[in-house]
């Protein structure tokens, strides 16, 4: 990094250019203008999700952070679990895991709205393509975890002191010393779901397993488009949302001994309602909002108003039935609320990015299309990768018993989100802005030879 922007502050001062790319991707005045650059009016993004990203990050701080406490000495440790048992109005924090749903919404929708810009007609072209897919996906999320692994082993336990440090150091050190290919192999959530290497670091796996399960489903709905075939598509997708909401409720009422907190096909759900919505968008962004333009303008308004109150309403009942759910110890209850609640969910985000993109957002497209949120949104990954270590590092800190109440927790969380965007921050600018110049300078000739084959595929079916 020091090379790098010593070599770019040299160039800038001389006004020339870089002879090679290379030379300035880890330079820290060129990383910091991508982090801290905004756009606005970009029909190609969607703004809300920006937003839709940091908030979730808080989140799920703020429910990681309320774990924390259940793991150091407290004086008044009772109240603390009566005051989660006993009140819905702590829904925020309970139902935290929403915000991990959201992320996979948001990754299946992206994944779709990018992938069907670009007309594929060729299932060979496409399976080719799948290798490369994988690699450029590896490389860009690997080396930010990987420099997470090196410093939680190596420089974690030279970073604190305490009567509770040095064990739980050895804990995190042993799971991670032990299950360190499949932590690298995102496929711990599999694996060695009861002893995780990093806990946290489940939602990478869970990612990475559905990314490399979309071919599956992408390239069947990429060829059924080529042929004019959207609303056939569209019940495909339909049919497939349906199986994975049901599927799961059927495997864990049927196998009740199953323990796996963090498998990925309970979670698939999210994943793929967002591809049903980036496929649509993708292909009917030019069609005029849902309302009929016939309609007057007090009317639209009005059918907006109501269904945008009938969604967060809706959204914030699942938020407040998590929370009587979770409480309780009814196994049915609890798979059954599961498995409906997250397409459920997911329903209220479509609705969410779907009227922000046609402009009937309102204020809420407002707020969370707010610049701040972008750069936000561009530190989130890191942030996700460094909070856990920031909460533990706090509660392995601990030298007296600590005080329970919701003030304390808010305070603790302000603690926690401040320093985890310092410390993602500098994550971003080191590990992980650089690997995009990097894996695009490695990729770039054969994604351009992808697109040229793609592109003689097409006039070859011509």
């Amino acid at each position: 990094m020091i090379l790098s922007t010593a070599y770019d502050y040299t160039n800038q001062k001389l006004e020339r250019k870089s002879r090679q790319p290379l030379f300035k991707a880890f330079s820290v005045l060129t990383n910091i203008q991508k982090v801290l650059q905004t756009s606005d009016g970009n029909r190609e993004q969607i703004e809300v999700f920006h937003g839709m990203k940091t908030i979730s990050m808080m989140w799920v701080i703020a429910g990681h952070g309320f774990i924390g406490f259940k793991n150091f000495p407290v004086s008044n440790y009772n109240y603390g679990i009566k005051w989660q048992t006993d009140h819905l109005y702590i829904f925020y924090i309970t139902s935290a895991p929403l915000a991990v749903d959201t992320f996979f919404y948001m990754s299946g929708f992206l994944l779709a709205y990018h992938y069907f810009k670009i007309k594929h007609s060729s299932a060979l072209v496409q399976v080719k393509s799948i290798p490369l897919l994988y690699i450029h996906r590896y490389l860009r999320i690997t080396p930010a975890v990987l420099m997470l692994y090196l410093s939680c082993m190596y420089l974690l336990p030279y970073l604190g002191s305490g009567p509770f440090y040095d064990e739980f150091v050895k804990q995190l050190m042993s799971s991670c010393r032990t299950n360190w290919w499949s932590f690298l192999l995102y496929i711990q959530n599999y694996s060695n779901y009861d002893n995780l290497c990093l806990t946290h670091t489940w939602y990478l796996s869970a990612d990475m397993q559905m990314f490399l399960l979309s071919p599956i489903v992408m390239i069947p709905l990429a060829i059924g488009l080529h042929h004019g075939k959207f609303k056939t598509c569209m019940i495909a997708m339909l049919l497939v949302n349906l199986l994975f909401t049901f599927l799961p409720m059927y495997l864990k009422l049927t196998y009740r001994d199953y323990t796996n907190a963090y498998d990925t096909h309970s979670r698939f759900i999210n994943y793929t309602m967002g591809i049903t919505l980036g496929l649509f968008m993708r292909e009917k962004k030019h069609l005029p909002f849902l309302f009929n333009m016939k309609m007057t303008k007090s009317s639209r308004s009005t059918a907006n108003l109501i269904i945008w109150t009938a969604v967060l309403l809706g959204m914030l009942a699942t938020c407040i039935c998590y929370q009587a759910v979770e409480m309780q110890d009814y196994y049915v209850n609890k798979t059954v609320f599961y498995s409906l609640m997250r397409p459920a969910w997911c329903i209220g985000l479509s609705w969410i990015v779907y009227a922000s993109y046609h402009g009937y957002g309102g204020v809420v497209r407002w707020f969370l299309a707010r610049p701040l949120f972008q750069v936000g949104g561009k530190l989130s990954y890191s942030m996700y990768l460094l909070h856990g270590i920031v909460v533990a590092h706090y509660v392995m800190m601990l030298r007296v018993r600590a005080y329970f109440s919701e003030f304390i927790e808010f305070y603790l969380w302000c603690g926690y989100f401040i320093i985890s965007v310092v410390l993602a921050f500098f994550w971003t600018l080191a590990f992980e802005s650089p690997m995009i110049t990097v894996e695009r300078f490695i990729f770039g000739g054969l994604a351009d030879k992808a697109k040229k084959q793609e592109g003689r595929s097409d006039q070859n079916a011509a």
